[in-house]
């Protein structure tokens, strides 16, 4: 969790006359999956098909222009209560957050490209274990026959055609946070996974070939959900730099 508070570990190399507080500098208070549940439009699992004791989300395109469930939400902002079920998310380009509530596991495989919608945010919030298996290191339109780059929602804000025959690199970008373990696989071909962003988890345990890459932004406007926006000021009085001899 990114926090505003100031905290100072080491000597001061200077005279300071005041009160001190404990040196415990403790988590935010907040529940970030209930943060993010309070917003967003919901999909209901229903709509995902029950393949192999798990709900597919597999071949689709979800931005905060298209949403294939139903009406779009313009932040980009879904969630779905999985009501105990695990979900595979696979053949994707999603562009925004994903809420995945009451779920023991998450499968992200085959290509996925998956960005955050505008400002440095997560794109993936849950309660379960997050697992990267049998990635593929690319989305393939051809493969699914699905156009993954419409007019609506154009690749990187500028690509957009008709077709279905572009291919675009499997990436990860933006925050993945869950109060459960992340597990990385191998991707299929044995290259290099690109993470740009955060992972937040319980137990991280990387098998694959992984880079993980600094998120610029996310620091300097960290999403409100993760952050503790306790402001910092000096209470009037309390510290007062002195002269010394």
């Amino acid at each position: 969790l990114t926090t505003p508070r100031l905290e100072c570990s080491n000597a001061v190399q200077m005279t300071l006359r005041g009160e001190l507080a404990n040196a415990a500098v403790t988590a935010p208070p907040q529940d970030v999956i209930a943060e993010y549940t309070q917003g967003g439009t919901s999909i209901p699992v229903g709509s995902l098909p029950l393949v192999g004791g798990a709900r597919q989300l597999s071949d689709r395109l979800l931005t905060a222009a298209d949403n294939p469930f139903g009406t779009p939400d313009m932040d980009g902002h879904y969630k779905i209560d999985a009501l105990g079920q695990a979900i595979r998310i696979g053949n994707c380009r999603i562009e925004g957050t994903l809420v995945i509530i009451d779920t023991p596991l998450i499968i992200l495989t085959n290509g996925i490209t998956w960005n955050c919608a505008g400002d440095p945010n997560a794109i993936l919030v849950t309660d379960g274990t997050i697992r990267l298996e049998d990635v593929e290191p690319t989305l393939n339109e051809s493969n699914i026959s699905v156009n993954m780059n419409p007019v609506t929602s154009p690749y990187r804000g500028t690509e957009s055609n008709n077709t279905t025959g572009d291919v675009y690199p499997t990436e990860l970008r933006g925050v993945l946070y869950t109060t459960d373990d992340i597990e990385i696989g191998p991707l299929t071909d044995g290259s290099q996974l690109r993470i740009e962003g955060v992972m937040v988890s319980n137990n991280l345990t990387i098998t694959g070939n992984v880079a993980i890459q600094n998120f610029d932004g996310i620091l300097q406007t960290p999403p409100v959900p993760l952050a503790d926006w306790i402001p910092m000021e000096f209470v009037r009085g309390t510290f007062r730099r002195v002269n010394v001899p």
